[in-house]
């Protein structure tokens, strides 16, 4: 996924989207034998949309602050979080 993909796809308005196009991330299972790259690649990947998701039945938009860490960041620190 390229940088462009990465904020086309934080720009989806969840007001307009349909949820049934939306990954629910209760059914992403992590492989923590894996390094976290590769954990983070593949959730990439399975998930679809970082920013848009379904968390159960509700349909979550993930947005950021200006001047903070940016997505990959968080979500690396996130997943090395998990293995501790």
């Amino acid at each position: 996924m390229t940088l462009d993909e990465l904020k086309q796809l934080s720009e989806t308005d969840i007001e307009k989207t349909d949820y049934s196009n939306l990954v629910n991330i209760e059914n992403i299972g992590i492989d923590f034998s894996v390094p976290v790259v590769k954990r983070l690649l593949d959730y990439m990947e399975r998930v679809k949309n970082p920013y848009c998701f379904l968390c159960g039945n509700i349909p979550v938009k993930v947005r950021f602050s200006e001047g903070t860490a940016d997505l990959g960041q968080k979500i690396v620190r996130y997943f090395s979080a998990l293995k501790h």
